[in-house]
């Protein structure tokens, strides 16, 4: 009997051996499986952390160039609006002129109108 056992056991050895063969390599398997799809995931983190910050930096500098753009056309209407200022100003100096002259000479017209029409005798 012992004979028989001894050869059972020697039978079983192998399968077992092959079992924990491909237990092992199942194992083995799906460790690196896991380990390539913590890298995939790792690797498309870092990819949208990159496209995060590229977009982050675009919008910056869009928005400083809207921002320089808007400066630009800020600067450019005052200037306009200091320009159109000075033209008034000088439009209303040389019109209270024009207007002094006018009110001189209308003066002189009535000392002359005045002094050519005789009185008319006051009863």
């Amino acid at each position: 009997m012992g004979d028989q056992i001894r050869k059972a056991w020697d039978k079983n050895v192998v399968v077992v051996c092959m079992v924990l063969a491909v237990l092992m390599g199942v194992a083995f398997g799906a460790s690196l499986s896991t380990i390539m799809a913590q890298e995939q995931a790792s690797a498309a983190q870092e990819s949208q952390r990159k496209e995060r910050e590229e977009s982050q930096l675009l919008h910056s500098k869009e928005r400083a160039t809207l921002t320089r753009n808007h400066r630009a056309e800020k600067k450019y209407l005052r200037e306009q609006l200091a320009e159109r200022n000075a033209t008034i100003a000088k439009q209303s100096d040389q019109l209270a002129a024009l207007a002094g002259k006018a009110s001189d000479g209308n003066k002189a017209a009535i000392q002359i109108i005045d002094k050519q029409t005789p009185k008319a005798a006051t009863k």
